[in-house]
């Protein structure tokens, strides 16, 4: 399972449902072409009109004036939320709003996972790290899920069933991992490799569920995404209102989520794992509930082929390898699996310097995890009121320098020149998380917009399911590289002399993106801004 910091910026992470034979998006009229309480317009009035037409006239409409607090509030709606609602409808918004929200809910269980795994299991901290690596390979195969999604439907649907598929299996896996942690439970008499088995294999199915609900969450963002661009003129070099009002639903809805998570995680610090595990089991239990607003017509045939489900992952397969050719894809998918991939991470060896060293609370922690939600939300804010017309690669290439000066501050924290300065422990951390959250907000938004308008039809959730995973898989390699190193630098449990070292490392390697900006990036979009 990811880290929560790992969950907020993957995720990445895009609203009647954008599938065959569901009526066409239409964008909604611009307020500014709505006159409140003035009398309808009659062009043809000035035309002769034929007696018989005179007699069967109606009599002219009475039009009342609204007050004008009424008038301000219905324009209020109208200028924004009312436009993505024409476009996209309600029942598609609120399948994705719930889906994020979801997702950023299991900040609940993400936290007391590793509590779990450290005091109550016993773990070392390199240990920890390979387990939920090894639980979080369900995230790096994304594009497997799309391309079963686009090419084989069930009962003749391509997204709803998968949806409730992935529903079911979350409850499974978070309902078995509360009776595995319950205190007295029959899992406690089992040997200790089979207890780590078991559990390793509970908590990727539950990364499996979110992993696959989002791919299908994602597909549906992806083509009401493509045919908002279409609906503006085509594939301009900036990004729609539509587009980035998606993502911007997306990653609100998954900051919400998050803070209700890190808000309960933080009131129930001193609730057994168990019972954390079975609350978290409420996230699947939302996506099934949301998987019912939808409505879906069935398609006699999979889709882009009628030769059966095996033809129809060939071609599906194959328009996803064509489209993976392209340099204006494979470029950008580079830059963004080695962006992750080349700087190692010591997660773990941070959370066991945080709670031994420090006396830092799982309450504390949570606390701090509420705060970085709230820096989500305010990268958000930022990006969609300031950050307009930014060059991409200055965008990028100001982000990575930006991480490389926060990285710098985990440094002075583990030396302890934060004290020195006279900033407590405390402050400094929830400070620097809040502005590395904030960093990651306006590094992702680009990337998710571009990543959504280039998927072509019939491969939306594989394509875009790529994209997704390429960056997640560069974390886990991250995490990978960064287990590895801990015993080399001499980390372990109530030794971290060599961690100041490690740090330095992964600041150092921070810089390398920096020389491929221009050989992947170079030819992709020039700029994206909101309309």
């Amino acid at each position: 399972m990811p880290s929560p910091r790992r969950q907020r910026e993957t995720r990445a992470l895009e609203i009647d449902m954008a599938l065959p034979g569901s009526p066409a998006p239409r964008r909604a009229a611009s307020p500014a072409r709505k006159v409140v309480g003035s009398a309808p317009a009659q062009p043809r009035a000035k035309r002769a009109a034929s007696p018989a037409a005179t007699r069967e006239r109606p009599p002219p409409r009475t039009t009342i004036k609204p007050s004008p607090r009424k008038a301000a509030a219905g324009a209020l709606e109208l200028s924004w939320l009312g436009r993505q609602r024409a476009a996209f409808g309600l029942p598609f918004l609120t399948c994705i709003c719930v889906v994020y929200f979801a997702q950023g809910f299991r900040a609940l269980s993400g936290l007391a996972t590793q509590f779990f795994l450290k005091d109550s299991l016993g773990l070392e901290p390199a240990a920890i790290q390979s387990l939920l690596a090894t639980a979080a390979l369900p995230w790096s195969v994304k594009p497997l899920y799309g391309l079963v999604s686009d090419a084989v439907p069930i009962r003749g649907q391509h997204r709803k069933p998968y949806l409730v598929l992935a529903a079911a299996v979350g409850l499974a896996a978070w309902s078995g991992l509360a009776l595995l942690a319950a205190p007295g439970a029959a899992a406690a008499s089992l040997p200790p490799l089979t207890a780590m088995a078991l559990l390793t294999a509970l908590l990727l199915l539950s990364n499996l569920s979110t992993a696959l609900s989002d791919v299908v969450v994602d597909a549906m963002v992806a083509e009401a995404a493509a045919r908002e661009a279409a609906s503006s003129g085509g594939q301009s070099a900036a990004g729609t209102e539509g587009e980035n009002a998606l993502q911007s639903l997306c990653w609100g809805a998954l900051a919400v989520g998050g803070l209700c998570g890190s808000g309960l995680g933080f009131a129930a610090s001193a609730v057994p794992a168990c019972a954390i595990f079975g609350l978290s089991a409420a996230c699947p239990a939302l996506v099934l509930a949301a998987s019912h607003a939808l409505s879906e017509p069935p398609h006699s045939e999979p889709r882009g082929t009628a030769g059966g489900s095996l033809a129809a992952l060939g071609a599906a397969g194959a328009a996803l390898l064509r489209a993976l050719r392209l340099p204006s894809i494979y470029k950008p998918l580079c830059f963004f699996l080695l962006q992750n991939a080349l700087v190692p991470s010591p997660a773990q060896a941070m959370l066991f310097f945080l709670t031994d060293e420090l006396g830092f609370t799982q309450g504390f922690l949570a606390l701090q995890g509420v705060l970085a939600y709230c820096g989500l939300l305010l990268g958000s804010v930022l990006y969609s009121r300031y950050v307009r017309g930014v060059s991409f690669l200055r965008l990028f290439g100001a982000c990575q320098l930006a991480a490389f000066a926060l990285s710098l501050l985990d440094v002075l924290l583990v030396s302890r020149l934060n004290l020195r300065l006279g900033i407590p422990d405390r402050l400094f951390v929830l400070g620097s998380d809040a502005l590395s959250t904030v960093l990651s907000r306006l590094t992702m938004q680009p990337f998710l917009v571009l990543a959504a308008r280039l998927c072509p039809p019939g491969c939306e959730a594989s394509l875009y399911a790529t994209f997704m995973s390429t960056y997640n898989f560069g974390h886990t390699l991250a995490g990978a590289s960064g287990a590895a190193l801990l015993a080399p630098f001499g980390v372990e449990k109530g030794a971290y002399a060599g961690l100041v070292p490690l740090l330095l490392v992964r600041s150092a390697t921070l810089l390398l993106p920096l020389l491929l900006l221009k050989p992947l990036l170079g030819g992709a979009t020039d700029r994206l801004k909101t309309d």
